[in-house]
């Protein structure tokens, strides 16, 4: 169990050990999954990282990625 309530401010796992808390979370329709922001340790940054969200009793596997999340080019907003 974790000491964070459930759905405010879940704790951000890596190998196991509570790393940081989710300080922001939503749906991205542009890339069609959840997007999380929280504040990760610096060694943890950097993208392709595997983390864990808790969330209700249940840990979902994310991964460190770097904004933009869609159409780093800007290509779409061009078109």
């Amino acid at each position: 169990a974790s000491a964070a309530l459930p759905g405010l401010f879940p704790p951000i796992r890596h190998d196991g050990r509570v790393v940081s808390y989710v300080t922001s979370a939503g749906y991205g329709y542009s890339i069609g999954r959840g997007i999380v922001y929280g504040y990760l340790p610096a060694e943890l940054a950097a993208e392709g990282t595997k983390v864990e969200v808790e969330y209700f009793d249940e840990r979902l596997e994310a991964t460190v990625a770097s904004e933009p999340l869609f159409d780093p080019k800007g290509e779409r907003l061009r078109a």
